[in-house]
């Protein structure tokens, strides 16, 4: 599942949103933010598209669910009524390390995305796990595809470093 929904964001951007995600048209965002070339020093402008369907639609860090399910069911099969509590170890410590991880990417993109972002947390209200089994309960209230309204952000934001060592 986490190759299915990583290969499901990568495909969506490589056609710039001319898809179909489980059939439909994909709703997305497509947000403006500065970055610093590392080779020029000079800020440039991108966008970028957030994608809220598919299983980007049923929460923003869903990776991080298909990795603990894995790690829960490696610990359980270990066999933690023989082993006591042993086996739980690791998918414990990736828990703490995943919800650590999801708040620190929540806070990296709304640096970088700033509005767009806010939008796209308010279009997919859940961080890791959706516990409703309709992952867009109010679809007609999405347009599906909320355009950049300013090509040119704000001058006086902040550009965005991506810093390669915090992955």
């Amino acid at each position: 599942l986490n190759f299915w929904a990583d290969d499901q964001r990568q495909r969506f951007r490589a056609v710039k949103g001319d898809c179909l995600i489980w059939g439909k048209k994909p709703v997305y965002i497509e947000a403006a933010y500065s970055t610093v070339n590392p080779a020029t020093g000079r800020t440039e402008q991108r966008t970028s598209l957030l994608l809220a369907s598919g299983w980007w639609g049923t929460a923003r860090h869903n990776q991080y669910l298909f990795e603990l399910m894995a790690a829960y069911s490696w610990g359980l099969l270990a066999g933690v009524h023989t082993h006591g509590v042993l086996p739980l170890f690791y998918p414990v410590f990736l828990t703490i390390l995943l919800v650590h991880r999801a708040h620190r990417d929540e806070q990296k993109c709304l640096a970088k995305y700033g509005a767009y972002y806010e939008k796209y947390m308010a279009m997919v209200p859940y961080e890791i796990y959706n516990p409703s089994p309709n992952p867009n309960p109010n679809p007609s209230s999405n347009p599906e595809h909320i355009p950049n309204p300013n090509p040119n952000p704000n001058p006086n934001q902040v550009p965005y470093k991506i810093v390669p060592f915090l992955y």
